[in-house]
């Protein structure tokens, strides 16, 4: 064992928080679009979330900049 905490279901509850946060735009889409097979809800919540945080960061660095 190595010591390193991972993100499973049973982490501390302010990752548990974290993790909900950072996937919260792809469970939306998800649920927008009635998805309830998880391996095609995990392909578009990767999808999403990719496209939305990507997004997010170029517009924060277009103000910053």
């Amino acid at each position: 064992m190595s010591g390193r905490r991972s993100l499973a279901p049973g982490g501390p509850p302010s990752q548990i928080k974290v993790m909900k946060w950072l996937l919260w735009p792809g469970d939306r889409i998800c649920d927008a679009l009635g998805l309830r097979d998880p391996d095609d809800r995990q392909t578009l919540r990767l999808f999403a979330n990719t496209v939305v945080w990507s997004a997010v960061i170029v517009l924060v660095a277009l103000i910053v900049a």
